[in-house]
């Protein structure tokens, strides 16, 4: 270990010495010989090692980025999914209710062994913030098989969508998507196209367009947005001129129709302590006749009587069923799933940007905003760089506190870039997306790669304090650290791999224990040639610094020409 070879420098100078004895003394022996030639060659070469080893480090990583999508979460295969349908405002329960059956219908006909049941529901449907009630709701939920009896290690995700490929040609439902149901907090739509204003109708309009252009987009499905209208309604439009001409304000008027539907009362009757509201209301027949409203006279300020008819228009109507609101403006969102083998949030939502750029121009009052799990991604992406920023802040602040130096953090900290080079080749070797997780774990191993390359700079320090030569001093503590930083590094590697292949078991641990394999491993081989390359650079641009201003410091702190003060006269006269 680290702190066991602290307390044996003296004792393993003496004994490592003697020849060794058995087999693998023998084959350690030989890589202690070729290590230590290595690390000469390589610090004659300093400069071109330490430049090569980053110049393949930027590679690296500027190739993965590039060829790996990134996601928010990587996860494992659904166990259960949801058929949700919106079905219009003023549909009947026998409408939902066929449409349920018909949509459960096609599910059982796939006759896949991989579906264990299927429940189907009327009157409600599941959403990312609970349930929402109502006869025009309801949902087919899909429980798929134990995971140690499915046909294949993707089969839950293979049957969500081949199941999304049933319905394209099913009429009626206003909304119909298909939803992985999985535990955790919620999370938005795949593609989610938020369109901000203060016209209601031009918003639906936009929505529209921005509806079309993404069914059009290869890679999405069950595209639709979340404008609905509500059930059939009676709506009376007052002419603000013409009212105005008799008296009276759409208040007025309002107040007017209240009382006559009821919804005021128009006296009280008190019973003992009891207060009965009395309500006077019109008939239903005549509340749900345009022309008879049209025909009802109110009374003007002014005394006069006033038709409906001469001050408002009074027709029948569907208005929003819901109206909703974002940063106190109104919003209608266009919502879309997307097939996860084909594409990813990312991708899609970077085609729609270029895609909606001309409409987007054509409208610069209206707030085009691209949320759900592409948002998340990005605000996910910019905190954890903030983390990887602040812990590489507190890394070197106590490293320059235990080295008294500026330059010596700096040395051991260039090993977490090393580890970048075997994360790198881990992505590009995976199939998957890199995930938020694998990139947690990133930020977690620049505090383990750091320990191989803080005792390595710390010997070669206590070597030169002895008087070693510098080179003699570096290659020593390069043969001293070798088996130490191996057997650490190797123990870690063993008891995180494992658990690095518990990719469908564990879909959320998995990826972080990855990256921290794939990049101790990288970072160990790379430490042991880099590391004292770099501190060698560093102790020649001391010597350079320290002759160029040297003038310069020689001159700071010369004491210059001795000043000898008079002393002062302290008798008194």
């Amino acid at each position: 270990s680290h702190m066991a070879d602290f307390g044996k420098l003296s004792h393993r100078t003496n004994t490592e010495s003697a020849p060794p004895k058995t087999r693998l003394q023998r084959v350690g022996a030989r890589v202690l010989v070729f290590y230590e030639r290595v690390l000469r060659w390589s610090l004659q070469h300093r400069a071109r090692v330490v430049f090569g080893t980053y110049v393949l480090c930027g590679l690296m990583v500027a190739l993965a980025f590039s060829v790996k999508d990134v996601i928010l979460l990587t996860e494992g295969d659904p166990s259960m999914f949801d058929v949700r349908i919106h079905m219009p405002t003023d549909a009947s329960k026998e409408e939902t209710e066929a449409l349920l059956a018909e949509l459960d219908a096609r599910i059982m006909a796939l006759g896949n062994p991989d579906v264990e049941a299927t429940v189907a529901v009327r009157g409600m449907t599941r959403t990312d913030m609970g349930f929402s009630s109502g006869d025009h709701l309801g949902m087919v939920t899909v429980f798929v098989v134990p995971v140690t009896e499915r046909s294949s290690l993707h089969a839950g995700r293979d049957l969500v969508t081949q199941v999304s490929a049933l319905y394209d040609d099913v009429v009626g439902p206003a909304r119909l998507e298909v939803v992985e149901v999985r535990a955790g907090p919620p999370r938005g739509a795949p593609v989610a196209v938020r369109i901000r204003g203060e016209d209601h109708e031009r918003l639906v309009e936009l929505a529209e367009q921005v509806l079309a252009e993404v069914r059009l987009t290869p890679g999405t499905r069950n595209a639709s947005h979340d404008y609905e209208l509500g059930k059939q309604e009676l709506q009376i439009t007052v002419d603000e001129q013409r009212a105005a001409l008799h008296g009276l304000t759409p208040e007025i008027v309002s107040r007017w129709l209240r009382s006559a539907f009821g919804a005021t009362p128009a006296s009280t009757l008190r019973e003992g302590d009891d207060e009965i509201d009395i309500l006077v209301q019109l008939r239903e027949d005549v509340q749900e006749d345009p022309a008879r409203i049209a025909s009802l006279q109110l009374i003007a300020p002014s005394g006069d009587e006033v038709a409906i008819r001469e001050i408002a228009e009074v027709s029948h109507g569907r208005g929003p069923g819901v109206i909703r609101r974002y940063q106190q403006k109104r919003v209608v969102s266009v919502l879309s799933g997307i097939d996860e083998d084909a594409t990813n949030s990312g991708e899609v939502n970077s085609r729609l940007q270029k895609k909606l750029a001309p409409l987007e121009a054509a409208n610069p009052d209206i707030r085009f905003e691209y949320g759900g799990q592409f948002e998340e991604t990005q605000e996910s992406l910019d905190s954890l760089l903030q983390a990887f920023v602040v812990a590489m802040l507190l890394i070197y602040t106590i490293l320059a506190t235990q080295f008294q130096s500026f330059s010596q953090p700096l040395v051991v900290m260039a090993a977490i870039p090393l580890s970048f080079i075997g994360v790198s080749g881990g992505f590009l070797l995976s199939t998957n997306a890199i995930g938020l997780i694998a990139l947690v774990g990133l930020v977690g191993l620049t505090g383990i790669v750091v320990n191989d390359s803080l005792v390595l700079v710390d010997f070669v320090n206590k070597r030169r304090a002895r008087g070693m030569a510098l080179d003699e001093a570096i290659v020593e503590s390069g043969k001293l650290r070798l088996r130490p930083i191996f057997l650490t590094s190797i123990t870690t590697i063993a008891g995180l791999f494992p658990l690095s292949l518990a990719t469908e078991s564990l879909p959320h641990l998995a990826p972080m224990a990855q990256v921290i394999v794939y990049g101790l491993t990288f970072s160990t081989l790379l430490t042991l040639l880099v590391v004292p390359c770099l501190y060698r650079l560093d102790v020649d641009l001391a010597q350079r610094l320290s002759q160029r201003f040297a003038p310069l410091t020689r001159w700071a702190t010369d004491p210059g020409a001795a000043v000898v003060d008079e002393p002062i006269d302290t008798t008194a006269e």
